[in-house]
């Protein structure tokens, strides 16, 4: 049996994300189990702008470097325990990096090189232990995407958001089909959605669209009817028994997901539990890129 463990930066995804995938991926004929997930504290790394990171007057955001440092440790350093066989980092891309996801990756990389190096400077940064390390990296540790958040792929899923607290036929407001890219047109949130974009933009973050959003769309989904949708409660409940495979049912949709379950599937050995189709090339390389070049088996 292959055993995973998440790194994720979210209660939701602490408590139901591994199962979620868990069924899914056994559904599909892997023999697999999820670890007890690693919390990161702080928070996602992604909920404001991240800067270039090519440019070495950038600073190493303290969030990337936390997430950077856990997929190391937990890798091949690990506490006095049994290492799992994979290590997977998960994080939101957010609203304030949906336009980038390429520096999202750039920067872990850089803070994955970073922690390498610190940790070997000793031995120095090409010894065959520091060479080793990188070698487990390269076979044993991933890090993927959410896009934009947890939430959007209930958008994917009617009886997610009904297990999320939204009323049964309750008309859903959505344009597009890929949740990925989601976007409400639902009349009446929009004029909260224009509100909040304006607040937002007055205290320095332009880059906000409430109508973006499906954690806030949810919310007023949810508290129209006098509900209260909170993510340890609904959206544990909406996650675990999340159907992935109707989500993936597009083969030109949801990218990003795909990407994960591709990566997984693949260190399975078992084809893609969302069926064929287009993965996200941030976070999945096609098969012709030259996987000793790469820092992460996916990056």
């Amino acid at each position: 049996m292959l055993r995973i463990r998440l790194v994720v930066t979210g209660d939701l995804e602490k408590a139901a994300l591994g199962p979620s995938l868990e069924r899914v991926l056994q559904a599909a004929g892997a023999d697999v189990s999820f670890d007890r997930p690693l919390l990161l504290s702080g928070g996602a790394m992604t909920t404001s702008p991240l800067p270039d990171p090519s440019n070495p007057a950038s600073r190493m955001p303290t969030t990337v470097r936390r997430m950077a440092n856990a997929l190391v440790t937990e890798t091949f350093l690990g506490p006095s325990r049994t290492l799992p066989d994979l290590v997977v980092g998960i994080d939101d891309l957010e609203l304030a990096n949906i336009h980038q996801p390429h520096v999202v990756t750039a920067w872990l990389r850089r803070a994955v090189h970073e922690r390498i190096v610190e940790r070997f400077s000793a031995q120095g940064a090409e010894s065959p232990d520091a060479e080793r390390a990188r070698e487990a990296l390269r076979k044993r540790c991933s890090f993927h995407l959410l896009v934009p958040l947890s939430e959007a792929y209930f958008f994917g899923d009617a009886a997610a958001l009904t297990r999320a607290g939204v009323p049964q036929g309750t008309p859903i407001h959505r344009s597009g089909t890929d949740v990925e890219a989601f976007e409400t047109d639902d009349p009446e949130f929009l004029p909260i959605a224009s509100k909040k974009n304006a607040e937002m933009a007055e205290h320095g973050c332009p880059w906000w669209r409430e109508e973006r959003h499906p954690k806030r769309y949810l919310e007023f989904l949810v508290g129209r009817s006098g509900g209260l949708y909170q993510e340890t409660e609904g959206g544990v409940r909406a996650l675990e028994a999340l159907d992935w495979p109707g989500i993936g049912a597009d083969p030109q949709a949801v990218h990003f997901a795909r990407a994960l379950f591709e990566d997984l599937s693949d260190a399975l050995a078992i084809p893609n539990a969302l069926g064929a189709g287009v993965v996200s090339g941030w976070t999945y390389p096609a098969r012709t890129v030259r996987r000793e070049t790469l820092t992460l088996r996916n990056l």
